[in-house]
């Protein structure tokens, strides 16, 4: 699945953070996917495999060995390709597609809690971007 249009757009509210990052070698990114940076190598986009903290890529970043830094959001309001549905209020976590989110659920243990990217805002439905609340 596409990220879908509008995702990455930041709603300009308080406590908003962006910060520079740089993209693994040879790892395209693009605006509005979830990245996270898991074994020190660079920001990835990130699957349902991975653990935060998470940031939201707010550019894009071609594939290249020696990437240069993009915006990332840390904390704020942002919008984010569901790659399942996901119910108003909801935890998120990352989708099994490459920088999309789906509905976190219950979690088996306190360990799965690091798996959490933010809390919807709004209903969202597949494939379609929906506002999360990222890093609060």
């Amino acid at each position: 699945m596409a990220i879908a249009s509008g995702s990455g757009d930041v709603s300009k509210v308080y406590g908003l953070l962006v910060v520079k990052g740089t993209p693994k070698a040879s790892t395209a990114i693009t605006k509005g996917q979830v990245v996270v940076n898991q074994g020190g190598g660079g920001w990835e986009p990130a699957t349902s495999s991975f653990t935060g903290p998470f940031r939201v890529a707010l550019e894009d970043a071609a594939s290249a060995a020696s990437p240069s830094a993009i915006k990332m959001l840390v904390k704020g309001v942002v919008k984010l390709t569901a790659g399942a549905a996901v119910n108003e209020g909801s935890w998120v976590k990352p989708h099994t597609n490459s920088g999309e989110v789906q509905e976190f659920g219950s979690p088996a243990g306190t360990g799965n809690l690091k798996q959490i990217v933010g809390q919807a805002l709004e209903d969202i439905g597949a494939g379609e971007a929906g506002k999360v609340l990222i890093g609060y």
